[in-house]
This record gives C-alpha cells, structure tokens and sequence, in this order.
C-alpha cells in the first residue's frame, strides 16, 4: 500500500502544472547576448580631400557578449486546446556600456593618425513588443515563434588609443525587428521558457560631436547593429 501511495503522489506531483488558459501574466528574464555589429567612422572634412581620404577613416566588427535582464507582462490566448498566441510588452536592461578595441580601415587617418582606437558601441534600455504563436505540444509544453519590434539606445563613443581621450560621441534611440524561437513547460505555479532571437536594426547613420576637434562636430558614423540574445525566463501566470 506504501509503494502504490508512493507512486501515486508522485504521478500527480508530476502532472501537476498550471494549464494554458486565457489570462495575463507576468515575468522576468535573464540572458547572454551577441554583439555581431559593424561600424564604419567618416570624418566629413576628408571628402573635401583627395583620395584614399575619402573612405572611412576607422571600422570595427564587434564581437562582444552582454547580459541583459528585464521585465515583462502579457496575456495568453488559447484556441481549440492547442494554440496559443501570447502579446508580451517589456522593458529591459541590456548590459550598459562596454568598451572595444577598433581596427584602422587601412588608410590614413587624419584625425587620429592610425591609432587603433577604442570603441564604445554598447545599448543599455530596451523597450518592446512581441507577438508569440505557439503549438501545445502537450498540456504543459509550448512551442512557439517570436515577432516584434523594440526601441534601444545605443552608446557611440571613440576613444583615443593611446591617449584614452574622447574623440566622438552619440546616444541614438534605433527601432529594431526581432526575430525568433521558444520553448517553455509549464510547472504547478509558474511557467519556466527558454527563447533565442536576433534583433536587427537595420543599416544607420548618426553624426557624433568630436570632442578632438571642436570646430568639426560633423563626423558620420555608418552602423549595422545585429544582437542574438540567448534567455531564461520564469513566468507567473494570474
């Protein structure tokens, strides 16, 4: 009788989980993100010059990991047992400043005589929407696809490499597109989700304030900023 009493409790503590059904919730998450940006720096005195000073003056690939962490609410969607489509506002953390080393673009630099200066290109506040159609796997398992967009600041800033003084600067808010998958089971009193995605904003240019040359406050930055962001999060549902 022990044994089957055994058994018994541990089928239900098994199946027990809070069921998908029409309701708002609320959550936090935590992640490792990506960097995988580009940047190219132009000083707007160099096209008045002859060439190679025409082309950019520094670039850099980023190859940077953060770690970003947020908040959320939402409400779920249940159609005939077995689809679910979630709408999920957030804000969210995404790890503040970081510093880079640049790579010269390989011609003369007027500015900063082929230094390899160092690049600040980091985002610290998110704020966002997603759209989330998922499949029941089973009751307590959701597969599901992540669409939505969100609003980022980003920090530009160059540093001398020798010098460490501030050469240019900028504080841009981008709009990006966010593109992904997630997978998320369902437990007694919360629900436990894990999501990959890719934000991408496109191809930008923003005009820094020089700091090396006060009189030139016009240089161009041409930026593809590209970010994948691997997350934990834990829902409540209401």
């Amino acid at each position: 009788m022990k044994k089957i009493a055994c058994i018994s409790f541990l089928v239900v503590a098994v199946q027990s989980f809070a069921a998908y059904t029409n309701g708002f919730y609320a959550g936090a998450d935590v992640g490792l993100s990506y960097d995988f940006s580009k940047n190219q720096h132009y000083a707007d005195d160099a096209i008045t010059l002859a060439p190679p000073l025409v082309y950019a003056i520094d670039s850099n690939s980023l190859k940077q990991t953060q770690v970003p962490f947020g908040v959320y609410v939402g409400y779920d969607w249940v159609l005939n047992n077995k689809w679910v489509l979630k709408i999920e506002p957030f804000v969210r953390y995404e790890g503040g400043k970081k510093k880079n080393q640049g790579k010269d673009a390989g011609v003369e630099n007027i500015y900063v005589n082929n230094e390899n200066d160092r690049f600040i290109l980091s985002r610290d506040w998110s704020f966002g929407i997603t759209f989330k159609p998922g499949y029941l796997i089973r009751e307590d398992f959701l597969c599901y696809g992540i669409f939505g967009a969100q609003l980022t600041r980003f920090y530009y800033n160059v540093e001398s490499g020798t010098s460490g003084v501030l050469l240019d600067t900028a504080k841009p808010f981008y709009p990006g597109l966010i593109l992904g998958l997630g997978l998320e089971k369902a437990f007694q009193k919360c629900r436990i989700g894990l999501e990959a995605d890719c934000a991408f904003y496109g191809t930008r240019t923003l005009t820094t304030t020089s700091f090396s040359n006060p009189e030139d406050n016009y240089d161009k930055v041409l930026l593809k900023p590209r970010v994948a962001t691997l997350r934990l999060k834990v829902t409540i549902p209401f």
